[in-house]
This record gives C-alpha cells, structure tokens and sequence, in this order.
C-alpha cells in the first residue's frame, strides 16, 4: 500500500507550518503509476510491497535505526528569533564564499551597530549585523518607514494616520498626525517629516516633528509638479523638467532645468543636459544655485547623500532593469563604480548607516552592502525564500 501523504515529506526540514520562514517544502503526495505485471513476479511484487509496508511502520513506531549515524541528519534551524538559512555570500569584487545554515556575527567583517529592518512582499524581518540575530519585527512596522532622530515615521493602511515608533520598539506606535497623506517625506532635519496632502493640486504642506508639534503651518505647493525631495527648511518640486524650491507661501525659487534622482541638506542631486546634449548627473547648491557635474554614466536612476553629504551614491539604470551603483565624492566630482554581482534595480531606495562607513542595497531576494571607503561589497544573507524586498530601513 502506498505511503501516507505525510511520509512523502522532508523529515530534517525544520519547518513548521506558518513559521516566519516560510513553510518547507513539500511532495505533492500523489501515487507514482505503477505497470501491470502478472505471474510469480507479481506475487513477489506484493510481498516484497508488504515487507516494506511492514518496515515502514516499524520505523515509524521507533523513530529509526538506534544507530544515530543512519538517521537523517537534523536542519540546522533554530530559534525564529535568531537564525534563518542562508545561501552563499559574495565578499570583496566578486568572490564568492559559503556561509553556514545560521547568520554568523559580524555580517560585514567588522562592527558596524547596524540593525535593518527589510521589508520583503511576503515578510519582514529585523537583523542585528552584529549578532546575526533575525527577529520579527512588529506588525506596526510593515507599513512605509522613515528614520528619524529615536525611532521611525509608519505610514500605510489604517485609521491611525502617521505615528511614531520610538526604539527598542516593543511598545506601541503613537499617533503624530491625525490625517489621510499623499506622501511622507523626511526633512532634512532628523527630528522632522514634510507631509503631504493626498488630493490637488494645489497640494496642502506643513512639516511636524516626530513629537507631532507644526514646524511649518500648513501652505498650498504653487504649480502642478510634485514633490521630489526635500531640502533645508523647504521642499523641491519637480514639474515638466524644471525644478524649484519653495520655503513656503508665496516663496518659490527656480534651480533651472534637470530630473531630480535625490536631494539632502542644501544640496539636490539631478540629471542636467548641458548645450552638447551630454546629461550627466549634476549636484545643485539650493542657496548658491551653484551647479557641479560629477563623475558617472549619464543614466536615470536615484541618488542618496551620506550624513555628512561628502559623498553621493547614485544607482543609475540600464536596460532590463540591471544597476549600476557609483560612489562618487561630492568634493571631487569623482566616482567610483561597486561592481555587485547580479544587481538588478528594482526601485527600492538605498540607505547609509549613520556613520557613513557603509551604504545598503535591496538586490532582489538580498541585501548587497558597500564599504563606502573601498567599494567591497558583502552580500547580507537572508532565507532563501524571502520574496522581493521592498525596503530597507536602517533602525536608530
């Protein structure tokens, strides 16, 4: 007789139905045909079929051989909180090296104090760089994240408009704005978000604190662009290839043509084609009006400054979704390209670590990270079946 469906599974799996990781996977458990035989062969079929029915439930009842080495080998799958399984990690410019079942301690070779939270379709986890511990985190903070100064800004689905969950995160979230929002933008001061309204235009602005209390009352965006970014005290508006900076009502100040890929500080970073038809990537200075041509590929993509501006990391995009990702000092105007394997560009925003030292990258199922101070790139492991990566935040 055949054996029942659940015999037809992995026994050393390690997983267990609804587990964070996934469930394992699985037979179909259908019989596989059988041809008809007739004659002695066939009772010898049906009575060695009987003998192995007979072993199968006694092993069944034991457990197995009392011999340990003939047993299966169990997974290396521990605690939800602290393991996942792993597939190999790329080191240096391109070396490929093969990590255990567990995320090891020091993912990036060295202390970084970096904890991620990365949002994946099906999944979110918490993984401290250091430790290699993978937590999940709370269900509050599936929703849109932003970094500020103790905590982070969520914004999503639900009555509770945008709150603020400050760190160790195990509390709950507390409401900041009480109000339906098109966009949450972060202000270039850390303690501070631009919120956006949902309808226009004109576009209802003001900017709060992560306390809730009105930085900028709420004005109305002149003109029919959109919002790009922000910058000291003001926000950048992208419309029909020009870009602009307004600081409030009736305050609007024009930076000239370009595509805006990223703005921090003072500074807004754009595509600008210059009278050759040449369009690199260009850094504007909103107080000077300034404008720098640096190092790069002249491609679409988006840029991120590190805290202390010095140096601008711009993705730029080539065809069928492959990246490029370019350090490139701000100073200088000089880039470097990280070469990472495999880079496919999916739109999900690169992020720093607060001291600069180390930029991460959603690629795909994984997390590429770069030492900014020489383009090794660390791919971060994560369980193989964790599905598309949204986002990557970097926890205060």
């Amino acid at each position: 007789m055949p054996l029942p469906r659940e015999a037809a599974r992995c026994p050393s799996c390690g997983h267990e139905s609804g587990s964070w990781v996934g469930t394992g996977a699985r037979s179909s458990g259908d019989d596989l045909p059988v041809g008809t035989t007739t004659g002695p062969r066939r009772q010898l079929i049906v009575a060695g079929a009987a003998v192995l029915g007979l072993v199968a439930v006694l092993v069944m009842v034991d457990g197995g051989s009392s011999d340990p080495s003939a047993r299966p080998a169990p997974a290396t799958t521990t605690s939800r909180a602290t393991t996942t399984t792993v597939p190999p990690v790329t080191t240096g410019r391109g070396t490929t090296t093969s990590t255990s079942t567990t995320l090891p301690p020091l993912l990036l070779g060295e202390p970084s104090g970096v904890k991620l939270l990365v949002q994946a379709d099906r999944a979110s986890l918490v993984v401290d760089l250091d430790t290699g511990a993978v937590s999940a985190p709370p269900a509050v903070a599936h929703a849109f994240a932003l970094t500020r100064t103790g905590g982070i800004v969520l914004t999503g689905p639900g009555p509770a408009g945008v709150t603020f969950l400050a760190a160790p995160y195990d509390g709950d979230p507390v409401t900041i704005a009480d109000m339906l929002v098109g966009q949450v933008i972060a202000s270039a001061a850390e303690d501070r978000v631009w919120l956006i309204g949902p309808t226009g235009p004109p576009f209802p602005s003001t900017e709060i604190s992560v306390a809730g209390d009105v930085i900028t009352p709420t004005f109305d965006l002149p003109g029919d662009g959109y919002v790009a970014g922000a910058v000291e005290r003001g926000l950048v508006i992208a419309a029909h290839g020009s870009i602009y900076v307004t600081r409030g009502a009736g305050d609007l100040k024009s930076l000239g043509a370009g595509e805006v890929v990223g703005t921090s500080g003072r500074y807004v970073a754009a595509i600008s084609c210059d009278p050759t038809a040449r369009c690199p990537l260009t850094i504007i200075d909103t107080v000077s009006g300034a404008r720098q041509q640096v190092a790069g590929p002249p491609s679409y993509g988006q840029a991120v400054f590190s805290p202390d501006r010095s140096v601008v990391a711009f993705v730029a995009t080539r065809n069928a979704g492959l990246g490029e990702l370019w350090l490139i000092d701000r100073a200088t105007g000089v880039g470097a390209k990280a070469s990472i394997p495999s880079f496919t560009f999916s739109g999900s925003q690169q992020v720093f670590s607060p001291d600069g030292r180390w930029l991460f990258l959603p690629n795909g199922r994984s997390v590429s990270a770069i030492r900014v101070s020489d383009s090794t790139v660390v791919e971060i492991p994560l369980d193989a079946r964790t599905s598309q990566i949204n986002q990557v935040v970097v926890l205060p």
